[in-house]
């Protein structure tokens, strides 16, 4: 994948998590984690189609990051 020297329009990216942490039978504990990436914004853009400006695509975006989410499992093994 190629970056432009072009800009893209502004835009601002807000990921939330929310992790619980649960103490594990005397040996450690789980944490479990919510990760929403993305989460107030579903047109950002991540690609231009040409970054040559005699181009009549020229700075038209073509690529743009999804909100999405992801849940995850972390052990701790000791204090």
């Amino acid at each position: 994948m190629t970056y432009s020297a072009l800009p893209c329009s502004s835009h601002s990216l807000v990921d939330l998590r929310v992790s619980r942490t649960i103490p594990f039978r005397g040996v450690g504990r789980i944490e479990l984690l919510l990760d929403v990436l993305n989460a107030l914004n579903d047109t950002a853009e991540e690609g231009l189609a040409a970054d040559n400006l005699f181009s009549p695509n020229v700075a038209q975006p073509t690529v743009f990051m999804d909100p999405a989410a992801r849940v995850s499992v972390r052990l701790n093994l000791g204090r």
